[in-house]
């Protein structure tokens, strides 16, 4: 009998994965009300098999794009929410945690598939460890799936 190498996953992974279905997600940025980008989104909806267009936020959710988020759903685009993890790397681990499991929250609570925390140079700075296994588990708590 062999002995396995397979790594172990955290004490604190969900059981099971949590995946996201494939598809096409086309980032939103600097248009958080949708005027330029939803009508280009729902022309190239009508190109697309059902279920394989979606749009990634990049942006934490936030009320500026409440509407957004709203009139993606609403015209049949899946929804992703991505952000930059700059300010938070900056901040302490507990509320760097607690900004990431409330952002992550809001995203599910909007129909979001899945959060994206984008990393950036802070985030790549040598002792982050602590932010890293922090905002990740936060993410998990309280993200879509």
């Amino acid at each position: 009998m062999g002995v396995s190498t397979a790594p172990c996953p955290p004490p604190s992974a969900p059981a099971g994965p949590r995946l996201v279905r494939p598809g096409i997600f086309v980032s939103i940025y600097n248009d958080l009300g949708g005027a330029r980008s939803l009508p280009l989104l729902v022309d190239l909806l009508r190109h697309a098999a059902p279920g394989d267009l979606g749009v990634a936020i990049h942006d934490p959710p936030s009320d500026d794009d409440a509407a957004l988020s709203r009139d993606v759903r609403a015209a049949g685009l899946r929804l992703i929410y991505g952000w930059g993890t700059d300010p938070d790397a900056r901040r302490s681990v507990r509320d760097a945690a607690a900004t990431t499991r409330r952002r992550a929250r809001l995203a599910a609570d909007r129909g979001a598939e899945a959060v994206e925390l984008n990393g950036e140079k802070a985030w790549k700075a040598e002792g982050l460890s602590a932010h890293a296994r922090e905002m990740l588990a936060a993410a998990r708590d309280g993200a879509p799936g």
